[in-house]
């Protein structure tokens, strides 16, 4: 008997009560000009109904495919099950509550194939909240969208998930070779980004709006633990130990704020020296926090010394970035930004 030819790529569509959401959702991956895929919705043991939608799709469409796992398991072994069950080169991320533009799959493929060194593509997202959404999200909208090419991603893969995860087209020997998702106290995808672009991959955006990231009370970016700002900076820190601080035994910071002290506070625990923290208001010039100077940013200290620059605000962010370059430091090099 002869198997099926294998799709050019797979997409991973995880669902746990979608409700209204997840006909338009798949509807979307259908639509797609590029068909040359499976649809695999892994139903996460919803009580809604959503396994009866998702199996009305496949007995229409050879492409959908239902995995049920059997109770609730939570999205990370959902993703891990849909990883298991696909068969093609290209892995494509949806959520079940996010509508991918037609061309979606097409302009990203397109992108990866031009690009080899490229481990992912994402693209620039609308958002649509349900209600008058959040500024603090449209904030973050707005800033992902900026990040275009694989140095923006790099530049700023500390200070925020750089991507929206629905919106990933990933090659899948590299998302193999890196174990997969991991069930970390953390946000999965986030934790994937940091394990594939801290192992020498690249990352870059197409400059076009691919989904609409629909955005409502019951998403789980909004109620789960692992998406707190906590768990966002533990992650952060982790990875930033392990990376770019690794070789590293005094740091400076940049920034005498509620961020700027989180950071010089969990890099002492952490076991790193911190040298100075360095403030542009002189209001706080001259005191100490938890023993550590602030001073001004005339008495920035030697290059044999790091620089973590930790402000919440993108316009105070860029002001550090383009003092510390004046003073003949590097970006990613010599100073890193975080929040």
């Amino acid at each position: 008997m002869q198997r099926p030819r294998e799709p050019y790529i797979s997409v991973l569509l995880p669902v746990y009560n979608g409700g209204s959401f997840l006909r338009p959702a798949i509807d979307s991956v259908l639509a797609q000009t590029l068909g040359d895929f499976e649809c695999l919705v892994v139903d996460d043991g919803s009580t809604d109904g959503s396994a009866a939608v998702a199996a009305g799709y496949a007995r229409q469409d050879a492409r959908v495919r239902l995995i049920r796992m059997g109770g609730r398991r939570g999205l990370v072994p959902a993703l891990n099950a849909a990883l298991a069950a696909a068969r093609g080169q290209l892995l494509a991320r949806m959520d079940a509550d996010d509508v991918a533009l037609p061309g979606r799959f097409a302009r990203q493929a397109a992108e990866l194939e031009r690009e080899p060194a490229l481990a992912f593509v994402s693209s620039r997202v609308a958002y649509q909240p349900e209600g008058p959404g959040t500024g603090g999200l449209r904030r973050y909208v707005e800033w992902q969208n900026s990040l275009l090419t694989p140095a923006d991603i790099r530049r700023d893969l500390f200070v925020e998930s750089p991507v929206v995860h629905p919106t990933v087209l990933m090659r899948r020997r590299v998302v193999d070779a890196a174990g997969g998702y991991r069930e970390r106290a953390w946000p999965e995808d986030y934790d994937l980004w940091m394990r594939l672009l801290l192992a020498g991959g690249a990352a870059a955006k197409v400059p076009e709006t691919l989904l609409v990231w629909r955005d409502h009370r019951g998403r789980l970016s909004r109620c789960g633990s692992a998406y707190s700002l906590p768990s966002f900076r533990r992650l952060k820190l982790h990875y930033l130990a392990r990376a770019w601080l690794r070789a590293a035994e005094r740091v400076q910071v940049c920034g005498a704020g509620p961020t700027g002290r989180w950071w010089a506070r969990e890099l002492v625990r952490a076991g790193y020296a911190v040298s100075r923290i360095i403030e542009i208001d002189p209001r706080r010039v001259g005191r100490r926090y938890r023993g550590i100077p602030i001073v001004a940013p005339s008495d920035l200290g030697v290059r044999s010394e790091r620089v973590v620059s930790a402000v919440a605000s993108r316009a105070a962010r860029e002001s550090i970035r383009a003092f510390l370059s004046a003073a003949g430091l590097i970006d990613v090099q010599d100073f890193i930004a975080v929040a």
